[in-house]
This record gives C-alpha cells, structure tokens and sequence, in this order.
C-alpha cells in the first residue's frame, strides 16, 4: 500500500504508474489524481501551450521548405531541366484539360 501525495488515500502500488521504472519508482499521485493535475495544469497555462504548439510547427514547416527548395534546386525538371522551384511546385509542360471547357 502507498499513501497519494494528492489525495492523501491509501491505494495498492498498482495504482500508481512509473516514474522511473528502471530504477523501481513509482510516482506519488495515483493515477486518477495524476490525470487530474494534467488537465488543471493546461487549463492553468492553456496558452503557453498554445504558443510552444506554433512555434514549434513554424520551425517545422520552415525546416520542411527549407528542403524542399534545396531538393527542386539540386534536382531540375527531367523534361527541360528547369531548375526554379516556384516552378516546379506544378506539371509545367504538359497541357491540361481540367473539364472547364466542357462544362464539368
């Protein structure tokens, strides 16, 4: 038995999750009152959380542009060996029929 650091109840050890399992620790809130203290402490900083989540996804997409002009750049269109990646982003050469014309 071990005692919760948050409510205070006397709960079987199989009630609290792992802390750190490689070294046989287990954490001091019962797992009902550790998922509690998760959903208090984002509404409680909602925001920052929010914030972490754009910036993060601005690095992201950066990174992932990033590469992709590198990779237009070092590897020009097969048909004319064009080379600008503004232009490579669609099927230059071909023409299309989008079914406008017929009325689609």
């Amino acid at each position: 038995m071990r005692r919760c650091g948050r409510c205070g109840r006397k709960k079987s050890v199989e009630d609290f999750a792992w802390r750190r399992k490689s070294r046989g620790q287990r954490d001091n809130y019962c797992r009902p009152c550790r998922a509690e203290y998760k959903q208090e402490h984002y509404a409680a900083n909602r925001q920052r959380y929010i914030d972490s989540a754009k910036q993060r996804k601005r690095v992201l997409v950066a990174e992932r542009i990033a590469f992709l002009v590198g990779y237009l750049r070092e590897h020009p269109c097969v048909d004319c060996g064009e080379s600008d990646p503004v232009v490579l982003e669609f099927d230059h050469l071909r023409d299309k029929d989008f079914g406008i014309a017929n009325g689609l």
